[in-house]
């Protein structure tokens, strides 16, 4: 205590003013730390966005291809150019989610 009784007012307000920076420092440090690697996070979770939405859709034509398939196969004739319609649009999605994911 003997050191700030002998120091003057401006230094004791220097001194405070010290205290107060380094008390403030801290947490807002600790909070840029976290938003910025929230920023990261969120950066990351939308570049995998394109490449989910094209594999989803490349599911979705694989499915439908399935089902066209399975007509063809139990005797419905008719559907054959549908299914090798679809077969070149799941051909496509496939190749979408190459370029997608490189």
């Amino acid at each position: 205590m003997q050191f700030i009784a002998r120091q003057t007012v401006r230094h004791r307000f220097a001194l405070l003013g010290a205290i107060a920076l380094l008390s403030a420092a801290i947490p807002t440090a600790l909070f840029v730390r976290d938003a910025h690697r929230d920023m990261q996070r969120v950066g990351r979770e939308s570049a995998g966005v394109l490449p989910t939405r094209a594999m989803l859709k490349a599911i979705r034509l694989a499915q439908q291809h399935r089902e066209l398939s399975a007509l063809v196969v139990g005797g419905n004739a008719a559907m054959e150019s549908q299914r090798a319609a679809k077969q070149q649009e799941v051909d496509q999605a496939y190749q979408a989610v190459s370029a997608a994911s490189a």
